[in-house]
């Protein structure tokens, strides 16, 4: 009962825009394995259904520089999109993943010992914010040993819970 309370007060003011209720972060590779070279990597996922916008939406805090998602691109229901570090990197490290799912190449890297990711629309309006870590209690075997962090509930998990690591966990497969 009062986490509904707690969501509410920390969800943007006024109304919700689609890209606020439904767009989420839903895995983050952070500090690939050694072996692994520049295949770091963020998903976006489109939880509601309703085609969102993100022309223009900007990953203000994470990568080494702001990415600004290209226009046109729309995210349709239950669609991920992918923002990566290095393309073929991360393509010969994923085969399976289109090119087509990938959104663009952000400059520098994700912070190894985690940091404050933050989703903005074009106008500056927060989407999302949250902190990831490397330490106890967030998954040793993310940081560098090959697994990534999925968010356990993507469709349910509130604002207020994304940084929560236990809104987390690591990947079952080595990536």
């Amino acid at each position: 009962p009062n986490d509904t309370l707690l969501d509410t007060l920390n969800i943007p003011p006024g109304n919700q825009t689609a890209n606020q209720q439904f767009l989420r972060i839903s895995e983050i590779n952070y500090n690939p394995h050694s072996s692994v070279a520049n295949a770091e990597f963020i998903e976006l996922v489109n939880t509601g259904s309703v085609p969102l916008n993100l022309s223009g939406v900007r990953i203000t805090e994470g990568p080494s520089t702001p990415f600004v998602f290209a226009t046109p691109t729309t995210l349709n229901p239950g669609q991920r999109i992918l923002v990566v570090q290095d393309i073929s990197n991360f393509l010969a490290r994923y085969p399976s993943v289109s090119a087509a799912q990938i959104a663009g190449v952000y400059t520098g890297n994700l912070n190894n010992a985690g940091e404050n990711i933050r989703l903005e629309e074009p106008g500056g309006e927060l989407i999302l914010e949250f902190n990831y870590g490397d330490n106890d209690p967030w998954f040793a075997g993310t940081d560098g040993d090959g697994l990534t962090l999925e968010l356990l509930n993507e469709t349910n998990t509130s604002l207020l819970k994304m940084g929560k690591y236990y809104s987390w966990r690591p990947s079952a497969a080595f990536n």
